[in-house]
């Protein structure tokens, strides 16, 4: 979920991408928005919603690819919540505006949990919280 010009942002002016990785948000946003009619604070939401949707799917995205082979039912676990954010953030305007993130949130709070603990850890790691642009 990369922008195919990351690496050229700075060069073509776009400072503020260049300082700021949305885990493939912005283009998501810009094909929706070429599509669908909002208002610039509809937009501004909508770009929200994709922002901290594709975090948490970094985040799990990452976490699959560290979880072990012996924990195959996690392994299916985090496929599921993957696909499950990815068919949200792929979804309309509306539904992205209609969209509550917590459970998802939560779901991956736990499922990262999980892994730590699996790897070996205390499992003391919590998905950060959204911040405010």
């Amino acid at each position: 979920h990369r922008c195919a010009v990351h690496h050229q942002l700075a060069g073509r002016g776009l400072r503020g991408c260049a300082a700021y990785d949305c885990h493939g948000a912005g283009p998501r946003a810009t094909r929706l928005f070429d599509t669908t009619r909002l208002t610039d604070r509809q937009r501004h939401e909508v770009f929200l919603v994709l922002r901290d949707a594709h975090e948490l799917l970094w985040l799990l995205s990452g976490a699959a690819t560290l979880c072990p082979a012996a924990e195959p039912a996690l392994a299916a676990e985090l496929a599921d919540a993957i696909a499950a954010l990815d068919a949200l953030a792929g979804g309309s305007a509306a539904a992205l505006l209609a969209a509550d993130l917590a459970p998802h949130r939560a779901a991956a709070d736990q499922l990262l949990h999980r892994l730590r603990v699996a790897l070996g850890g205390s499992g003391a790691t919590r998905v950060p919280q959204p911040q405010a642009l």
